[in-house]
C-alpha cells in the first residue's frame, strides 16, 4: 500500500529576523501567528478565518514593529471593511433603529474608495482630499464606482451601440453628507469596545476639512403650485394590490398635499399618520398627534389643525367605510398600494408629485419635493411668533425656522419698504 503524500500546511512569514511574523493555519482551519519579540516567540490566535487578510495583518504587524509602534497582536487590524462591518452590525440611533439604506450606500462608497483591507488609521488628508475633488466632478458615483469621462455604460440601444450617462456634477451639499457620515462613524468605534478594547483609539478624520454648501438650494412653493398640483391631483392613479386583488384608483397625492400645506409637516411623518394619532374631538376643527418615532428629531407633537386639514381627514374617513379601503383594514392613513400593513413609502409620493408636476405643466424644481411645502409653511407665517411657529410645525429651536425655512417674499419686502414711520425726538 502506497503513502500518500503529507499535505504542506500554509504558512506566510515577513519582516526582518529580530521581528519576523510568520502566520500559518492549523489542521482544523483556524489561522495563528508566531511573532518574534526580542529573541523569544510568542503564538497568538488570530480572529480571522481568511488567508488574505491574513497575510495583510502580518505585514502590517511587521511595519510597525519595525518603526517601534506594535499594536495588540491579539486584535485584527481596523481596516475599512472591518470597521465599517462592525458599525452596519452594532449601531443604533438613539431611538434604537438600526442602520438603513443610505448607511449600506455609504459603507459600499467609502469601501471602494478607501478599500476594504486598508488599515483605516493611514486615511491621509491627500486621499480625503481626492475624493472630495472627484465626487465634485462626478467621477466617482454614489456607491463608489469610477466614472470614466464618456460617461457610464448603462445599456445598449437596440442598433448596438453603448447607452451611457454622461458625467454630472455633484452638489457640496452630498459631498458633504458623504464626509460627514465617515467621520460619524469613526467617531463612534473610538467609543465602541470589541474584545476588550476599542475598534480605535482616535479618529483618523479628526480636523480633515468638509465641503460646505455656500448657496443651499432651498426652493419655495407658492400658493400657485400648490393649487395647479392639487387640481390634477386625482389624475395621478395608484395600482392597489390588497388580499390577492389588484385595482386601480386614483393616488393619495391629493389629501397628501393637503396634509403637507396645511400642517407644515415633513411627508415621511404624514405618510406615517396612524388612525390613532388623530384627535378630531379637539375643538375647533381637531388636533394630531406627531408621534416621536416618526419625528426627524425623535421628538413627540400635539398640535391643532386648520379647517383645510380637517376637510382632507374627513374625506379619508368617508373612502374608508367603502371599497378597497374598507377591505384593507389598515391602522395607517395612508396604506402602501402593495402591502396595507406598511404605509405608503415617501418616495412613491414624490414619483406622485413629480407626475403631478408633468400634468400641471410646471417645471420641476431641483431639490423640491413636498420639502418646499414646509418652507412655504413657514414663510406664510413669518408675521406670527415664531416660537409658536416652532411648536405647531415640529422644530425644536425656533432659529431653525428662521435661519433655514424662513425666506424673504415680495409682499413681505413691498411692505417694509413702504414703511415710511420716522423716528423723531
Amino acid at each position: 500500500m502506497s503513502r500518500g503524500k503529507k499535505r504542506k500546511a500554509w504558512s506566510y512569514s515577513t519582516g526582518a529576523y529580530k521581528e519576523r511574523v510568520r502566520v500559518y493555519e492549523l489542521a482544523g482551519g483556524a489561522l495563528v501567528a508566531d511573532i518574534r519579540e526580542g529573541g523569544r516567540r510568542r503564538r497568538v490566535r488570530l480572529p480571522l478565518r481568511d488567508r488574505g487578510a491574513a497575510i495583510d495583518w502580518a505585514r502590517e504587524q511587521a511595519a510597525q514593529r519595525a518603526v517601534g509602534v506594535a499594536s495588540d497582536v491579539s486584535r485584527p487590524t481596523p481596516t475599512v471593511a472591518f470597521v465599517l462591518s462592525h458599525y452596519l452590525h452594532h449601531w443604533r440611533s438613539k431611538r434604537g433603529r438600526p442602520v438603513g439604506p443610505d448607511d449600506h450606500r455609504r459603507a459600499e462608497l467609502w469601501t471602494r474608495v478607501l478599500g476594504a483591507h486598508t488599515d483605516v488609521r493611514r486615511l491621509s488628508s491627500a486621499v480625503w482630499q481626492r475624493f472630495i475633488e472627484d465626487r465634485r466632478a462626478g467621477a466617482i458615483d454614489a456607491r463608489g464606482e469610477r466614472v470614466p469621462l464618456e460617461g457610464q455604460v448603462i445599456g445598449e440601444h437596440p442598433d448596438g451601440t453603448v447607452r451611457r450617462r454622461p458625467r454630472r456634477t455633484v452638489l457640496a451639499r452630498a459631498v458633504e453628507a458623504d464626509c460627514e457620515w465617515l467621520v460619524g462613524v469613526l467617531a463612534w468605534a473610538v467609543n465602541w469596545r470589541d474584545q476588550g478594547a476599542y475598534l480605535l483609539t482616535e479618529n483618523p478624520a479628526r480636523g480633515l476639512p468638509i465641503p460646505r454648501e455656500t448657496q443651499p438650494r432651498r426652493p419655495l412653493a407658492t400658493q400657485d403650485r400648490f393649487e395647479a398640483l392639487r387640481a390634477v391631483s386625482d389624475q395621478v392613479q395608484m395600482e392597489i394590490r390588497w388580499k390577492g386583488r389588484r385595482q386601480r384608483q386614483r393616488s393619495y397625492l391629493r389629501e397628501l398635499l393637503d396634509l403637507a400645506n396645511g400642517t407644515g409637516r415633513r411627508i415621511g411623518a404624514i405618510c406615517q399618520l396612524r388612525s390613532d394619532d388623530l384627535r378630531l374631538d379637539v375643538k375647533p376643527h381637531g388636533a394630531i398627534r406627531w408621534p416621536a418615532d416618526t419625528d426627524k428629531m425623535g421628538a413627540a407633537w400635539f398640535a391643532p389643525i386648520n379647517a383645510e386639514v380637517r376637510r382632507a381627514l374627513d374625506r379619508i374617513a368617508v373612502e374608508r367605510l367603502t371599497g378597497a379601503w374598507a377591505e384593507a383594514d389598515s391602522p395607517f392613513l395612508f396604506p402602501s398600494p402593495q402591502r396595507p400593513g406598511k404605509p405608503v413609502s415617501k418616495d412613491l409620493a414624490a414619483a406622485w408629485l413629480e407626475e403631478a408636476e408633468t400634468l400641471a405643466k410646471l417645471d420641476h424644481l431641483p431639490r423640491g419635493g413636498f420639502h418646499m411645502f414646509r418652507r412655504k409653511w413657514a414663510t406664510d407665517r413669518k408675521a406670527l411668533p415664531v416660537t409658536d411657529v416652532a411648536a405647531a410645525g415640529g422644530w425644536k429651536t425656533p432659529s431653525i425656522v428662521t435661519d433655514i425655512y424662513q425666506q424673504a417674499d415680495a409682499e413681505t419686502l413691498q411692505r417694509v419698504v413702504d414703511n415710511d414711520r420716522e423716528g423723531r425726538g
